[in-house]
């Protein structure tokens, strides 16, 4: 069976940005996200939760 996949494509602008913009997104959450969790652990279990 001779069946070629082809991975290569035309890169447009709107794609790059599309991929860009959920790549900018998803790093903009997890830091929020870790420093949320941060301050709740710090608050609510106890300071020194934070140092392992």
């Amino acid at each position: 069976m001779d069946t070629q996949v082809k991975l290569e494509h035309e890169v447009s602008f709107r794609w790059l940005i599309v991929f860009a913009l959920t790549t900018i997104l998803s790093s903009i959450f997890s830091s929020l996200y870790t420093t949320v969790d941060g301050i709740f652990v710090a608050r609510w279990v106890a300071p020194m939760a934070l140092h392992l």
